[in-house]
């Protein structure tokens, strides 16, 4: 289980969140949503002490972030950026690359790892581009092999930030499905996502931000009822029941 308690952070000593609590649950897809520079990403960061947590603590599994060896960590926390930067790596060594807090010295990739590696580019439909470098790849392409590179690492806590960044709509539908795949198997799903509709469709629980704090928590359903999309959007939220009762959201 992950815990943020009176979280204040941001960049240098100037905080992008302050005061935010909140706890996420094994075995559930939590999902951040919120306008542009309302502290989405900073606050995954945060997590990931990829950015100044100027109070509060960020605990894991009972632990706080900052006495878990970044190692450890690794074993238990699969991130995956907004933003990545390519090179003449090959993708299929970069996904290997996910399985580096496995190693022991010296540090060389064995059978276990290469059959994980293959298993997740098939997972995600990439094998075909194992040999090709990375700087040759598209940018969906790119956030497909980073995604198999997050979960080659099979850890218990996945951390996504806008993943469907780059990804045409049908990757984007798969991804959500990979989502659902990954809660099934107990793992907890935590992800900033721009698209409320498909947010509000997969979520357990939702995180609205507003300003670097948190405006509101709940299941889908408490969040739409509550009309505070309407409010930080400045939108008119619209829910539509289909004949198998799904819920679809739109603007009006």
């Amino acid at each position: 289980m992950l815990r943020l308690e009176h979280v204040d952070a941001g960049y240098g000593k100037v905080p992008v969140i302050e005061d935010v609590s909140a706890v996420f649950e094994k075995g559930q897809i939590a999902t951040i949503i919120g306008p542009n520079g309302s502290g989405k990403s900073t606050l995954i960061k945060a997590v990931m002490d990829f950015c100044t947590v100027l109070n509060g603590n960020v605990i894991l599994d009972g632990e706080e972030r900052k006495n878990i060896g970044d190692r450890e960590f690794a074993r238990k926390v699969s991130y995956l950026p907004q933003i990545h930067t390519a090179g003449a790596i090959s993708a299929g060594r970069m996904v290997l690359h996910g399985r580096f807090p496995y190693l022991s010295y010296p540090r060389h990739y064995g059978p276990e790892d290469y059959r994980q590696c293959t298993l997740a580019m098939e997972r995600i439909g990439i094998l075909p581009l194992k040999e090709k470098k990375m700087e040759e790849l598209s940018g969906g392409e790119r956030q497909k092999v980073y995604l198999a590179m997050a979960l080659v690492r099979d850890t218990e806590l996945f951390l996504f930030d806008e993943p469907t960044t780059y990804l045409d709509i049908r990757y984007q539908a798969e991804m959500m499905q990979l989502m659902l795949e990954l809660k099934e198997q107990g793992k907890t799903v935590i992800s900033v996502l721009h698209d409320i509709n498909s947010a509000l469709q997969i979520s357990d629980r939702i995180l609205v931000m507003e300003r670097g704090r948190i405006a509101a928590e709940g299941t889908p359903e408490e969040i739409y009822e509550s009309g505070i999309l309407n409010e930080v959007f400045a939108v008119r939220l619209r829910r539509f029941l289909d004949e198998d009762g799904k819920a679809y959201y739109f603007l009006s």
